[in-house]
């Protein structure tokens, strides 16, 4: 199920990734107190937030598995920041961090495979770019091979996708 969603959590990663760039940026317009700076990037930090819960929420709308973990960001990430600079330099910062720790867990639930057996997944458009996987990982059959071109070893006995494998020209030329 994790390879099959992996395209929708990458994305939610990317916004995520987006929103902690502009934590870091109201972070600083608040230190040098730049109250236009700090207005601006407190806008585009709700933005990117909100957007990135709303994927979050449509991934995991009519998934048991992800439920939990929607309504978790939503308390995480509903804020509101307090008027006073110092504070809300402190709070932002904060946010900044568990952004970052957001980001680096949703990246290793969807590219971590080692040991994992991915024979029944459709993997035709499905980004491979970044998945950790080990000898034990079972491919599907057309696959395999594929893989093991596009991957170089990060570990003793672990490898990692570093270009996205070549696509069955089958699947390319029926479309």
């Amino acid at each position: 199920m994790r390879m099959e969603l992996r395209s929708t959590v990458l994305e939610i990663v990317r916004t995520f990734a987006e929103a902690t760039l502009d934590a870091n940026a109201l972070a600083e317009a608040l230190d040098v107190g730049s109250l236009e700076g700090a207005g601006r990037w407190a806008h585009a930090l709700r933005r990117d937030l909100a957007y990135s819960l709303a994927r979050v929420r449509a991934l995991a709308h009519g998934n048991d598995r992800l439920g939990p973990m929607t309504r978790a960001m939503a308390d995480a990430f509903s804020y509101k920041l307090p008027a006073n600079t110092v504070r809300a330099c402190q709070e932002v910062l904060r946010l900044a961090g568990d952004l970052h720790l957001v980001h680096e867990a949703l990246t290793e639930i969807v590219s971590d495979f080692v040991d994992s057996d991915l024979r029944s997944t459709d993997l035709e458009w499905i980004p491979l770019e970044g998945v950790r996987w080990s000898a034990e990982t079972c491919w599907p059959a057309m696959w395999e091979e594929r893989v093991r071109r596009a991957s170089e070893p990060e570990g003793p006995g672990v490898f990692v996708v570093r270009a996205e494998p070549e696509r069955c020209p089958s699947a390319l030329t029926s479309m």
